[in-house]
């Protein structure tokens, strides 16, 4: 039987986002190896069917021993399942894990989602990350971008070769999961921020609008969903969440793995991000489940809707204007909320669904197998 590795940085990860590939993969003939740090969604992923090899990796670390470290763990576990493909997703997998797996002459395709700060500064960070990128990605056979804004970005600066690139739409959706759920015309307006908890996702614009919304209106609900990452130096505190809980500006929802349970009752998702995204999963999953979108025309994001048809774009880091965004929503009334969001449903099914993205996979696998 044919071993497929899948790998990232967190277990959460490849459950909640990966999880329809590894189960395609089991019931297309492969074994799957699951490698990730243990954490409380191994159990989870061995349910899918495949199997799951811990690697003790920091997502945050910078230190130069313990980076070098992760590539040789990678290096002992490829030693000892002798996989024929791996595929890679997030940062540091498709950098450490390309590079072991290229030592040892396997097969790799990596998913490279999103870019955030660091291809826009010009400090030595960013040339060292570039520098890890151009050297690691010359060892995969195929590189998918979740946009094409990043795939250019790569290839202008010769990280990759046109022949190794291709797009897929973002991490995809599961149509049959995130179904069509028209809010109820309850007489509450309820608009939402699902995203890691990060200044530069526009979470603090989120609050300024959401002040000045709460200043003429009393029948509007602002809702937040997403955890906080303290070690980042730009996250949102705990300490932030509950002066804004106390005041009556926001209900934070904290984390959950019933998504859908709470955008059905939602009437607008919102991301004013100036943050460098893939496609935002928050947003493709909230157009398949027919919600209006605010937005902006940042890279990925930009990409989710059709302006005024499935959704509004927002000025990034403008409150004012993402005020005017929100105003519109309330005033365009629920009968118009619900013919946007099924414009954005049937932009979902048309562009994003997970299927395509998954047999893009099967596609390149069986591709590099051929080789």
């Amino acid at each position: 039987m044919e071993k497929i590795i899948i790998t990232a940085n967190t277990g959460w990860y490849l459950y909640n986002f990966r999880r329809n590939t590894i189960t395609s993969l089991v019931k297309n003939g492969y074994q799957v190896y699951a490698i990730a740090p243990k954490d409380e969604y191994t159990e989870r992923l061995i349910s899918l069917g495949c199997r799951f090899e811990n690697i003790e990796m920091r997502r945050f670390s910078k230190n130069p021993f313990l980076e070098l470290m992760v590539i040789y763990r990678y290096l002992l576990l490829y030693k000892k399942i002798n996989p024929q493909v791996v595929l890679n997703f997030t940062p540091k997998s498709n950098i450490y894990s390309s590079i072991s797996g290229g030592l040892l002459k396997i097969k790799i395709i990596n998913n490279i989602s999103g870019l955030g700060r660091i291809f826009v500064k010009d400090d030595y960070t960013a040339k060292f990350v570039k520098m890890l990128y151009r050297f690691s990605q010359k060892f995969a056979s195929t590189v998918f971008f979740q946009n094409r804004d990043d795939m250019e970005l790569f290839l202008r600066h010769k990280i990759v070769r046109s022949s190794q690139v291709d797009v897929v739409p973002g991490s995809g959706v599961d149509l049959d999961h995130f179904v069509h759920s028209p809010a109820a015309n309850d007489g509450i307006i309820r608009f939402i921020l699902v995203a890691r908890l990060l200044k530069e996702k526009g979470v603090m614009d989120f609050i300024h609008a959401a002040n000045m919304i709460k200043a003429e209106y009393t029948n509007i609900e602002f809702l937040l969903l997403g955890p906080v990452e303290q070690q980042k130096a730009d996250s949102i505190t705990l300490e932030q969440l509950n002066s804004w809980e106390v005041k009556g500006v926001i209900k934070y929802l904290g984390v959950t793995d019933d998504v859908p349970g709470i955008l059905k009752n939602v009437d607008c998702v919102v991301l004013p991000s100036y943050y460098r995204e893939g496609v935002p999963k928050s947003l493709i999953e909230a157009a398949a489940m027919g919600k209006p979108i605010i937005t902006t025309k940042n890279i990925g994001c930009r990409d989710t809707i059709d302006d005024d048809i499935s959704g509004y774009y927002c000025e990034i880091k403008n409150p004012q204007s993402l005020y005017e965004k929100m105003k519109m929503i309330i005033i365009d009334g629920h009968d118009k909320r619900i013919e946007m969001g099924l414009a954005g449903r049937t932009r979902a099914e048309k562009l994003f669904s997970e299927k395509i993205v998954i047999n893009k996979y099967l596609d390149a696998i069986s591709r590099i197998n051929k080789e």
